[in-house]
Formats: structure tokens, sequence, C-alpha cells
């Protein structure tokens, strides 16, 4: 079975508004976060629109800086889990 093609990191920024996009496309660039983190900062905002808040965003990608891509999915996992657990 083929692995389904990876979205590009513009692909993914198109999810955000233009400041947003542009602050996490800086950070992408600069090595901070990496389009895995950035994949899963999509399903986390598509899913639970809260976390596009600006003080929400800060604290989510403060969090995903401090975790390697894999800890972050596992992180986001657990968030969509709880939130659907109500």
């Amino acid at each position: 079975m083929a692995s389904q093609p990876q979205p590009s990191v513009n692909e993914l920024l198109k999810h955000f508004d233009k400041e947003t996009a542009a602050r996490l496309g800086q950070l992408v660039n600069s090595g901070g976060l990496s389009a895995d983190h950035l994949k899963e900062i999509v399903r986390l905002t598509s899913a639970l629109p809260d976390y596009r808040d600006a003080e929400e965003l800060d604290s989510l990608l403060e969090d995903a800086e401090d975790m390697d891509a894999d800890a972050f999915r596992a992180w986001v996992d657990q968030i969509l889990k709880e939130a659907k657990e109500g």
C-alpha cells in the first residue's frame, strides 16, 4: 500500500489567517517547528477552533516547540480524545 503524499508547509499554512500563517512559517523556517508539528496544529485547530485564539495558540506553540513531532502528535491525540469524551 502506497503512503499518502505529505502536504507541503505552504498547503498547511493555508489553513490559517495571513498573520498566523506568517508566524508559523517563520517557526518552521527557523527550525522551531517541523512540517509534522504544523500538520498536528492544523488537525487540532480544525477539530477545536478555540485553539486558534491568540493566547491558546501561543501556549500551543510553546508546547509544540518543547516536544519532538511524535510526542506532539501523541499530545494532540490526547487532547482530541479528551474533547470527544467531554
